[in-house]
């Protein structure tokens, strides 16, 4: 985890920091608010992404949720982002304009980026981030600001290091099971992003004795238009040919750790293409842990040489990239063996991109009928999926997936702030 400086306070504020006191972000960028005056604030925590945002994963989910609750009109909070240091909560502000796009004036930088934060009751804190070592170090703060009023809300991506430990260090277990329990003792709300999480969070309460007096468990669904193709136009990877001749192409997208599946598709496609079968697999992730030898296999493979490989391996690929990839790809395949939603399935479908998943519910619940599934967790039963699966895609008995009803991060952060709304007309603290 990456260190940050210690906040700057201090200095008076000048006439445009008054504006943006008065109006917040959405005053800023010359929008109408509310409740601009005497409305209340939503705290959204991003303690991890200010230290460090690898840009994947939960932190690309955070910066699109905090851009949408900032840039709306229509909640019933002014959006403020949050960071832990030293056990007390500041404004990000400069992160909060550079998430904008924003610039922050010379004079600015002396008073308004990381005023301490002083809630009101009323006031709102989410849990956006995850934060986990943060919150440990905040919860005496959490637990009075819970008192004097203030509702606390933590969103809940996954609970795989407690249902997949063997993909997992040992630690991280125990180090979730903490969290888990310390949320639940804070929480007024835990917000998961499917309802195949709120599920998993439910019973996991209900074993750590919250069943009674537990939070309200619920559920928010995350947007999938990173990749809008009016917003985001495909870029071609240099270097990198689709689509020039016969071969079929199935693109893998996520980090490769190792419950995503990779190494059994891998070794699923290698006996594809023993077999000759006219099919190119072309994966994009960065290394993740416990998956050094995976990653070594993909660097070193014979499959990789060649002007035309029949595997490619992009250790990123920005959105340009990626989109353009989408559009070139023929399948997704998704092997990933736990899931807290599944973004790639969501993204391939608004492509227009088929999907062969396995069977997770998680996975059905996202997509439903717009895929089809696989069972199974050997390299010879996915070689025979996926053959099959080919064969069926080059005769076109494969549709094209329907239009689907996926949200936008607009309607992800109004269904969202409309969860935590509810919470705001009564008092927050737990007896």
């Amino acid at each position: 985890m990456h260190q940050i400086d210690a906040p700057m306070t201090g200095g008076k504020p000048g006439a445009e920091d008054l504006r943006f006191i008065a109006g917040g972000y959405q005053g800023v960028l010359d929008r109408a608010f509310p409740q601009a005056e005497g409305g209340s604030l939503l705290l959204v925590d991003v303690s991890s992404i200010v230290r460090f945002d690898p840009g994947t994963g939960i932190q690309r989910v955070v910066r699109r949720v905090l851009q949408e609750l900032m840039t709306s009109t229509e909640l019933p909070f002014r959006v403020e982002p949050v960071y832990e240091y030293q056990g007390r909560y500041y404004f990000a502000r400069r992160f909060g304009h550079r998430i904008l796009g924003l610039s922050l004036p010379d004079q600015a930088r002396r008073w308004r980026p990381d005023a301490l934060v002083e809630p009101q009751e009323g006031d709102v804190f989410l849990g956006l981030d995850w934060a986990q070592p943060m919150v440990k170090s905040a919860e005496q703060t959490l637990t009075g600001w819970r008192s004097a009023g203030v509702s606390l809300h933590f969103v809940v991506y996954d609970l795989l290091p407690l249902q997949l430990p063997q993909y997992f260090p040992r630690r991280f277990g125990r180090e979730m099971e903490e969290w888990l329990s310390r949320i639940a003792g804070l929480a007024d709300s835990l917000q998961c992003i499917s309802q195949s999480v709120a599920s998993e969070v439910s019973a996991s309460l209900d074993a750590l004795g919250f069943s009674q007096a537990g939070p309200v468990v619920d559920s928010f669904p995350l947007g999938a238009d990173f990749l809008n193709a009016a917003r985001v136009p495909g870029e071609p990877v240099p270097g990198l040919t689709l689509g020039e001749d016969d071969r079929l192409v199935c693109l893998m997208v996520g980090t490769l750790d190792p419950r995503k599946g990779y190494a059994q598709a891998l070794a699923a496609f290698e006996v594809l293409w023993q077999e000759r079968a006219p099919v190119r697999l072309v994966i994009v992730g960065r290394p993740g842990a416990m998956n050094a030898r995976l990653a070594a296999r993909l660097r070193r493979h014979p499959q990789s040489r060649g002007d035309a490989p029949a595997l490619a391996w992009l250790e990123s690929a920005p959105d340009g990239q990626l989109a353009w990839l989408y559009q070139k790809a023929d399948f997704l395949l998704a092997a990933s063996e736990g899931e807290g939603f599944g973004l790639p399935l969501a993204e391939a479908v608004a492509y227009g991109v088929p999907v062969l998943a396995r069977g997770l519910p998680v996975f059905r619940e996202v997509l439903g009928s717009n895929a089809e599934y696989f069972e199974g967790g050997d390299a010879a039963s996915l070689a025979d999926s996926i053959g099959s699966y080919i064969d069926r895609l080059s005769a076109g008995e494969i549709p094209e997936p329907e239009a689907p009803d996926i949200r936008s991060w607009h309607d992800c952060a109004r269904i969202l702030a409309g969860n935590l709304s509810a919470f705001v007309a009564k008092p927050a603290g737990k007896v």
